[in-house]
């Protein structure tokens, strides 16, 4: 069920030098956890990390097997653009979470969750009134100057 991204996002996204194709990924209905402020996060289809790149997949311990010391969660992240459902762009931190094991022997557990996170989310959040139940759409796609991954985030029920 691929959509059709509103033309103001469409605009957004070549004036920021986005090139095609523009990757349809998925639609969610909000969760209350996805709404809460102190979470500060949104889960993301793992569809995602079909559209990673090698130079990505290096930044994401969770692909490498490496086991860490540092917490008992592996939060690796970086900064990509997101157009939003008004056309205007924010930058907000994409990380791939995968839980360590509890065992003490700091393997890795699980294959990652695609999370779009921190207080620019919560921002967001409040911005367009989401809620739970709220139908959010996303799709991604990367600059033509830079191959940086961007994504885009329509609320539907506006």
């Amino acid at each position: 069920m691929a959509e059709v991204m509103p033309e103001v996002m469409q605009q957004t996204v070549a004036q920021i030098g986005g090139r095609k194709p523009v990757v349809w990924l998925f639609q969610k209905d909000l969760t209350k956890s996805d709404t809460i402020r102190q979470h500060g996060r949104i889960f993301i289809s793992y569809i995602v990390k079909e559209y990673l790149i090698p130079a990505e997949i290096k930044k994401h311990p969770v692909f490498k097997g490496v086991e860490s010391n540092r917490s008992k969660k592996e939060k690796e992240d970086y900064s990509v653009t997101l157009v939003e459902p008004d056309g205007e762009t924010s930058e907000i931190d994409f990380k791939i979470w995968c839980s360590l094991s509890s065992k003490g022997d700091r393997q890795l557990v699980g294959d990652g969750q695609p999370v779009l996170t921190g207080s620019k989310w919560n921002a967001l959040v409040r911005k367009y009134n989401m809620v739970v139940g709220t139908k959010l759409q996303f799709w991604c796609f990367r600059k033509a100057d830079s191959n940086e991954l961007c994504f885009a985030m329509n609320n539907n029920d506006e």
